[in-house]
């Protein structure tokens, strides 16, 4: 692992890295601490924007029915002079009121929410391309010593095969000179007795 982090700033934005599921398969095992922190806030971030813009669209669609409601109870109450209308209308009036500051808390979210959520996205890209980069950097050392390994192995493969060829070269001589000296009755005779029929 590294001491000091690098300072890295990434211009491509939009790229929600928790929704990416080849990000997710570049963990296998558990997440790192910090990976895990920050995908927790990413995601936090990502369901209240769902929500605020639930709440957004039900708040607007709930303003515009009570602003009408208003404007009809306006000229039901200017109408007919009613004190119950007018009572009505100013319950109405007053909830118009905390809707409207309920609406203006969801605007604000809208807006900030984004920025967040990007904030947080490029903390965790950050952060994984730090852990990509040291796990890059380990793997090559793994990589270095298997080939190590690997050219060991190779030499004593190559070893190993000269020698069974040394072994065979000696087996076809001994054969030859017994072959020679014996003739072909006694070798299959021999054969038969040491190896079998086998050789």
């Amino acid at each position: 692992m590294m001491d000091k982090k690098p300072h890295i700033e990434i211009k491509k934005t939009g790229h929600i890295v928790i929704l990416d599921q080849n990000w997710h398969s570049l963990f296998p095992g558990r997440k790192p601490y910090k990976i895990k922190q920050l995908e927790h806030l990413l995601n936090k971030l990502m369901k209240e924007q769902g929500k605020v813009n639930t709440e957004y669209k039900a708040y607007k669609a709930l303003k515009k029915k009570m602003m009408d409601d208003i404007i009809q109870g306006m000229t039901v109450a200017f109408d007919d002079k009613q004190t119950e209308g007018t009572q009505e209308l100013k319950k109405k009036q007053k909830n118009i009121k905390e809707i409207n500051a309920k609406f203006e808390t969801y605007e604000k979210r809208k807006l900030e929410l984004p920025q967040e959520i990007e904030k947080a996205n490029q903390a965790l890209l950050n952060e994984s391309m730090i852990i990509f980069y040291e796990r890059m950097i380990h793997n090559k050392e793994k990589k270095r010593k298997l080939e190590s390994e690997i050219q060991t192995l190779h030499d004593k493969v190559k070893e190993l095969v000269g020698k069974k060829e040394d072994i065979d070269e000696e087996n076809t001589k001994l054969y030859a000179f017994m072959h020679d000296l014996a003739g072909l009755e006694v070798i299959e005779q021999l054969d038969a007795h040491y190896f079998g029929g086998e050789e």
